[in-house]
C-alpha cells in the first residue's frame, strides 16, 4: 500500500467508532488487534456478546462500523443491520461486516443482495480480516463526487425528500450511466407509494445497467403488486439468469412461475430451497405447494390429456410429489391435492405413503379423514369402498368426494335406481351447486 493510500485511510478512520458483536475471547482479540493495526484507537472500539447488549451500545455510540457474527445467542444479525442502516444511512461513512461459518451459495447470495459490505469466513486471522476490511474502506476514503451525491441523497431520503431529489438531479449529470441514482429515485417514489413513477425510475436504471440487482428486484415487486404476472416473470427470469436465487424471494418467484405455467422453474427453486440451512415453515409450505402443482401438471398431461410423457419425467413428478409431502409442515390441503392427483395416476403405493404422512401430521383433521376414504376407494373392492364411504357419511364426515364415491360405486354394483336416486338427493342436499358434477359421475359410471 502506498503512502497516499495510508494517509487517506488514517484520515478516514479519524473519529470513526466501531462495535464488534462477538462472544468468544479469540474473536474479540483478533478484531481488536486488526483495528489497532489499522490505526484505530482502543477508546473507539466497543464489544458486545449478544444482540440485546449490542442494541444498547448502538443507542449511545451510533458506531460507524459493525463486525458481527452471523449467529448470536439471542438471534441473528438482521436486527442489528436494520438498526445500523437507520442510524448510518450514509454508507460512505459506515459499514457492516458479517462473520460466518456458512459459505453456502445461499449465504453468499443473501450477502451479495443486501446492504452488507463484506462476508468474512470463520475462522479468520488478523491478517485475513484486515485484508477484507481494507477492501471495504479503501473505495470510501476517496469517493467520486457522484458517489458523494448518492450517499447524501440516501442520507436525506428519510427526512427531507426534496433535498434528496436535489442531490440526485446533480448526480444524474455527473455520470454517463447513473443507474444507482435512478435506483435511489425509485426508492423515494416507492416510499410515497407512487408506483408508476417508481417503475419508470427502475426501468431507467436498468437501461444503463440491465443486470443491476436492486432495480430488478424492486421492478419485480412492483409488477407483483400490480398483478402483472407476465412482466413479473420476465424480470424474475433476468434475476435468476444472473444471480443465485434469493431464498427470501422463493415464494413470489415460485408463484409467478406457476401463474405463467413455467413449471420447470419450480425445480430450480426446489434446488435452491434444499441448500438452505433453516427454512421457515412458510417457505416449506410454498415449496411443497409448488412441487404439488408441478406433479399435478405432469400427471394431467399423461393421464387426462393422453399426451406423450417421458417415463423419466413421470418418475421425477412422482419424486417431487413425495418430496412435497415430506416438506409440507401445516397445510393439509397440500396433501389433499397430492392424493387427488395421484388418484388419477393409480399410483396407490405413493398415495398410501403420502396418506400415512398426512395422518401422522394431522391425526384429527377432517380433510385427512376424507383422504383416507379416497385412498381406500382406490384399494378396496367396490362393495367394501361403498360401505366405507357410507359409514363416513353416517359419522358426520360430509364432503363432495365421499358422495362421488358412493354414487360411482352404487352404479357399478348395479344397485336399484331408487338407491342411486336417494344417494343423489343426499349429495345435492349437502352440495346443491355441485349437482351437475354428481350427474356427471353417474353418467360416467354407467358408460
Amino acid at each position: 500500500m502506498d503512502a497516499k493510500a495510508q494517509q487517506l485511510i488514517k484520515q478516514y478512520m479519524k473519529n470513526k467508532t466501531f462495535l464488534a458483536v462477538e462472544s468468544t475471547v479469540a474473536g474479540k482479540t483478533a478484531i481488536e488487534q486488526m483495528l489497532k493495526k489499522t490505526a484505530i484507537a482502543r477508546k473507539n472500539i466497543q464489544f458486545a456478546k449478544n444482540i440485546e447488549m449490542a442494541l444498547e451500545i448502538m443507542k449511545e455510540l451510533k458506531p460507524n462500523y459493525i463486525f458481527t457474527n452471523e449467529k448470536l445467542e439471542d438471534g441473528n444479525y438482521k436486527e442489528l443491520l436494520e438498526e445500523h442502516l437507520k442510524q448510518q444511512p450514509n454508507r460512505l461513512e459506515a459499514g457492516f461486516i458479517l462473520l460466518s461459518e456458512n459459505d453456502s451459495l445461499d449465504a453468499v447470495s443473501k450477502v451479495a443482495q443486501s446492504e452488507i459490505d463484506c462476508l468474512v469466513m470463520l475462522p479468520f486471522t488478523v491478517t485475513s480480516l484486515q485484508s477484507e476490511f481494507l477492501k471495504v474502506i479503501l473505495p470510501k476514503t476517496d469517493p467520486s463526487d457522484y458517489m458523494k451525491l448518492l450517499e447524501s441523497a440516501r442520507e436525506h431520503m428519510r427526512f427531507d425528500v426534496d433535498k434528496a431529489f436535489d442531490f440526485l438531479k446533480k448526480a444524474f449529470k455527473l455520470d454517463k450511466k447513473p443507474y444507482e441514482a435512478y435506483y435511489l429515485e425509485g426508492l423515494i417514489h416507492l416510499k410515497s407509494k407512487s408506483l408508476e413513477q417508481a417503475k419508470s425510475s427502475f426501468e431507467r436504471s436498468l437501461k444503463f445497467h440491465p443486470k443491476f440487482y436492486g432495480s430488478l428486484k424492486e421492478l419485480f415487486n412492483i409488477h407483483m403488486i400490480q398483478k402483472d404476472r407476465h412482466k413479473a416473470y420476465n424480470v424474475s427470469s433476468k434475476m435468476t439468469e444472473e444471480f443465485p436465487v434469493n431464498p427470501e424471494m422463493i415464494p413470489d418467484l415460485s408463484w409467478v412461475s406457476v401463474a405463467c405455467a413455467k413449471y420447470d422453474d419450480i425445480l430450480s427453486y426446489h434446488t435452491a430451497f434444499k441448500d438452505l440451512e433453516e427454512p421457515d415453515n412458510d417457505l416449506k409450505n410454498y415449496i411443497a405447494a409448488s412441487l404439488t402443482v408441478y406433479g399435478k401438471k405432469i400427471i394431467k398431461d399423461k393421464f387426462e390429456e393422453n399426451a406423450e410423457v417421458d417415463p423419466d419425467l413421470l418418475k421425477r413428478a412422482y419424486k417431487m410429489m413425495e418430496e412435497a409431502s415430506i416438506i409440507c409442515e401445516d397445510k393439509p390441503l397440500v396433501f389433499a391435492s397430492l392424493i387427488q392427483a395421484l388418484k388419477v395416476s393409480q399410483n396407490t403405493e405413493l398415495m398410501d405413503n403420502i396418506l400415512k404422512r398426512a395422518q401422522n401430521k394431522f391425526p384429527k383433521n377432517k380433510n385427512i379423514k376424507v383422504l383416507e376414504v379416497i385412498v381406500n376407494d382406490e384399494q378396496l373392492k367396490p362393495a367394501e369402498s361403498l360401505k366405507v364411504a357410507q359409514d363416513a357419511l353416517k359419522s358426520g364426515l360430509d364432503s363432495p368426494e365421499i358422495h362421488e364415491i358412493i354414487l360411482k360405486r352404487a352404479v357399478e354394483l348395479g344397485l336399484p335406481d331408487r338407491v342411486i336416486e336417494d344417494s343423489m338427493d343426499q349429495a345435492t342436499k349437502s352440495f346443491p351447486k355441485l349437482k351437475s358434477i354428481f350427474e356427471g359421475v353417474i353418467s360416467a359410471a354407467k358408460s
